[in-house]
């Protein structure tokens, strides 16, 4: 009984190793998203306020 779940879990595990190496294989990369095309030539600057009770709380 114990070598029969044994089987059943290497089977499993070697069903997603399977389709983790077909997706793998088959990814390709994104295309660009247009959105972020105008940031090329500069940078891309990003602030927050901050958490409740952390510094500094005044940033934009």
């Amino acid at each position: 009984m114990r070598t029969k779940w044994l089987w059943i879990l290497l089977g499993v595990v070697a069903v997603l190793a399977a389709a983790y190496a077909i997706a793998a294989l088959l990814a390709r990369p994104a295309t660009e998203f247009p959105f972020f095309a105008q940031f090329e030539q500069r940078p891309l600057v990003m602030a927050h306020r901050g958490g409740r009770a952390l510094w500094p709380e005044n940033t934009l």
